[in-house]
């Protein structure tokens, strides 16, 4: 058998052989070539420099690109703006991209990083890691040139090994501008698309420290972007967010709302569509001058879009039509400009990490730099009022257009994870989220949660991002409720009315949609994380909604499953809520932040006040229906009778005193087919009006009787004598009243049992109750008129 072999006293042999050592080789292309391949964005170039502006502190972005003019078509000779634009658009191809920016020039380290591929930024507050962004410019360009401060670069090839040379400018050209000069390999590569151009800058200045983006075609300026930022305002924490992450990597340790807006201005040929060399042809539209015939063949081909298929819809047909008309107004002014404006709300919470030493040193070899000890995370949305002003204001023949250009800025239908610029990765709900310190994968369209460490490090940032977006939720929750007592105010409301919330329900609405969370794309984990950081960073479980006694604690609102208005005083979701927030509820219960109502709750409100007689007949309906269903027991519906009290209004108040109906006491309800309801009763008995329309089997349920005649008959001599109300409903002095009461007595007389009718007897016989015509008088004293034996009887 082979003896084992010693490979490491082999490499200490070959190292110390003698033999010629020789440097690895790189093929420079190649590498570039693969590299780039992992860059699959369609503005990636801009993208990064873009970025680089932005390291720089730069506040203004001039992109310009340069044309050759066609060699069969030659330039018209109008000097309509119009005609010169669509034949540049049409005609031209690309000769030269010229990036420049007015942000610090490159110092000697950014001259070194710069021929150097791999070699990222160390500076740990600066997005670049991997040292490759630059290196996209040879996507297209062979030779870019660089020009910074008084210094220039140029890069050049030998074979495939790439070479660069430094220069000085000249005094005369000195600038304080940073350039970047890409002129393209190829050089029949037409005018990029010029909207999805706008819709990409406009989403880059979202987040990134820059102010102003020009875009220049030639010698006219398409675009002009312009942010602006209010002061940003400190604010506390909300003290019932814990600011720490799971692991405790991270704490966030300040927060600063802000607003802004980003000002649009631009030419119109951007929102036009042109029609493509093929369908020109077969529309009748020549190579040359692309004069009126190409509304007439635009009218055809959005013609052969709302005709050419039966399954079309009619919204589509619509949609068609309306971009028909659309283009045919740009296609008349295509030189004309057109103006909007967004708004925006910029949360942004300052995080202090937490990182042992043996995580940084494993981070810092994968990004080559080490963790920042303090980060930032910003929120970005826009409030209901905000989403509503934006575009508002629009004006300009392609005005319409204003929301294709910033369709992407305004977090209408997704969020993105920024980092520095949006990458492919949703944040699962309607915000962006920009985190300049996630670790991305190379090409920067992705968040790495593969590798080891940087897993690590990225989940964490992915929660304290969820517990930033928990932060923002909280501030517009802020903002509502002022608005609400605002309003409040101005009407001389002291609780909330339903004209009050009405104020601010569309808005609370508005945030309860923008923090529903959908399944983020690509990677699903992403908002999987962000989404359980933001339900359970809880001090407390609770989370601040709207209820129908204005914003509160979810732990105090509960969510009615059915009509109680009989305890309007619990705070409850709005049913307009329930219905056009109906995801985020369900959150709220999935998370145990919000409960039903329970009879606990209800027993606590029917004894912090009195109910008129409207809310005591829907609360006895309620509870006979929870008798009947068997929901809740005899038992338990007595609890909550107990402490009920009812106002009754005066003329019905029977014997009730003060007017005051305790549901507690009563113990009979009144059957009018034996006792009218118009006749007093005991206070103990609940007045008829009030349990009308539920069945006897129910009232049994709660624990009562029918009330029976001969306890009936003693309450009214209780009331006939030192008791009596008033003497008009004396038994024994008022003939008026005991003409009431003595029919009733003798139509119940043969149902009676015999010792009811013995007792009954009993309470009659000593007591004045027969009206004669010499007044009041004892049974046994009185006669009947119809047997006439002395005219003095009685």
């Amino acid at each position: 058998m082979a003896g084992v072999v010693d490979y490491q006293a082999l490499r200490e042999q070959t190292m110390g052989s003698g033999m010629d050592e020789e440097a690895v080789t790189v093929n420079t292309r190649a590498l570039i070539d693969k590299v780039l391949a992992r860059y699959s964005g369609e503005w990636t170039t801009l993208r990064e420099l873009i970025q680089n502006a932005a390291d720089a502190q730069a506040t203004k972005v001039t992109i310009r690109f340069e044309t050759l003019p066609s060699r069969s078509v030659p330039t018209p000779s109008s000097v309509d703006l119009s005609t010169k634009l669509r034949h540049v658009l049409l005609n031209h191809t690309l000769s030269r991209l010229l990036v420049t920016n007015n942000g610090e020039p490159f110092g000697a380290n950014d001259w070194s990083r710069l021929k150097r591929i791999a070699e990222g930024n160390p500076d740990e507050t600066k997005i670049g890691a991997f040292g490759v962004g630059f290196y996209s410019v040879f996507a297209d360009c062979e030779t870019p040139f660089v020009s910074s401060g008084k210094e220039t670069m140029a890069f050049y090839w030998k074979g495939n090994s790439l070479f660069t040379r430094k220069g000085r400018l000249p005094a005369d050209h000195s600038t304080s501008e940073t350039c970047f000069m890409l002129d393209y390999r190829n050089t029949t590569s037409s005018v990029p698309k010029l909207l999805s151009l706008c819709q990409f800058l406009s989403t880059s200045l979202t987040f990134v420290g820059l102010e102003s983006i020009e875009l220049w075609l030639d010698q006219w300026n398409l675009l002009t972007l312009t942010k602006k930022t209010a002061p940003g305002a400190n604010v506390n924490l909300p003290s019932d967010v814990n600011p720490k992450t799971k692991e405790g990597l991270m704490k966030i340790v300040g927060v600063e709302h802000q607003s802004a807006q980003i000002d649009a201005k631009w030419t119109s040929i951007v929102g036009w569509t042109p029609v493509t060399g093929t369908q020109q042809s077969q529309h009748g539209v020549g190579n040359g001058e692309e004069s009126g015939s190409s509304t007439q063949s635009l009218r055809s081909f959005f013609s052969r879009l709302t005709t050419g298929s039966s399954h079309i819809t009619t919204a589509a047909k619509k949609a068609a039509q309306e971009e028909e008309a659309a283009q045919k107004a740009i296609a008349e002014d295509l030189g004309g400009i057109s103006q909007a404006t967004v708004f925006l709300r910029i949360s942004t919470v300052n995080i202090q990490t937490y990182v042992a030493k043996s995580l940084a040193q494993e981070l810092e070899r994968a990004t080559k730099k080490p963790p920042p000890k303090h980060t930032r995370i910003a929120i970005l949305t826009s409030s209901y009022d905000e989403t509503s002003a934006s575009l508002s204001t629009i004006s300009g023949s392609s005005s319409q257009k204003a929301a294709e250009i910033f369709s992407s800025v305004l977090p209408t239908k997704n969020g993105r994870v920024y980092i520095g610029f949006p990458t492919a990765q949703t944040t699962g709900l309607l915000a962006h989220i920009s985190a300049p310190s996630v670790i991305p994968t190379v090409e920067r369209e992705s968040i790495d949660l593969n590798a080891r460490y940087v897993r690590t490090w990225n989940v964490e940032m992915l929660r304290v991002a969820g517990i930033a977006c928990r932060i923002a939720y909280a501030g517009e929750m802020a903002e509502l409720k002022d608005k609400l007592a605002r309003a409040m105010s101005a009407s001389g409301n002291s609780k909330v009315s339903k004209e009050n919330l009405e104020k601010v329900i569309p808005a609370a609405v508005h945030v309860f949609k923008q923090y529903t969370y959908q399944e983020s794309t690509p990677s699903s984990q992403v908002g999987q994380i962000i989404e359980e950081a933001f339900w359970t960073c809880n001090q407390k479980a609770s989370i601040d909604i709207l209820s129908t006694r204005g914003f509160l604690a979810s732990n105090d609102v509960r969510l009615a499953t059915e009509d109680l208005s009989f305890v309007e005083g619990i705070p409850v979701v709005p049913d307009v809520v329930m219905k056009e927030a109906k995801a985020f509820i369900g959150k709220l219960q999935e998370f145990n932040l919000v409960s039903d109502i329970t009879t606990s709750d209800i027993k606590r409100e029917l004894e912090a006040q009195a109910l008129n007689e409207r809310q005591i007949i829907e609360f006895l309906t309620w509870a006979g229906a929870k008798v009947s269903s068997g929901h809740l027991d005899g038992a338990v519906i007595q609890s909550l009778f107990d402490g009920t009290v009812a106002t009754i209004s005066e003329e019905h108040s029977g014997s009730l005193q003060g007017n005051v109906l305790l549901l507690g006491d009563v113990k009979t309800f009144l059957n009018v087919s034996k006792i009218p309801s118009e006749l007093p009763t005991p206070h103990y008995t609940i007045p008829f009006r009030l349990t009308r329309s539920i069945p006897r089997a129910q009232l049994e349920a709660f624990g009562w009787e029918e009330l029976q005649i001969v306890p009936w008959l003693r309450h009214l001599i209780e009331m006939s004598g030192a008791q009596a109300r008033s003497a008009d409903q004396s038994l024994t002095t008022n003939p008026t009243f005991a003409a009431q009461i003595l029919p009733v007595l003798s139509k119940a007389w043969d149902s009676l049992s015999q010792s009811s009718k013995a007792t009954m007897t009993e309470l009659l016989t000593p007591r004045t109750v027969i009206p004669t015509k010499f007044g009041m008088r004892k049974p046994q004293d009185a006669y009947f008129a119809s047997v006439k034996l002395f005219d003095d009887l009685p």
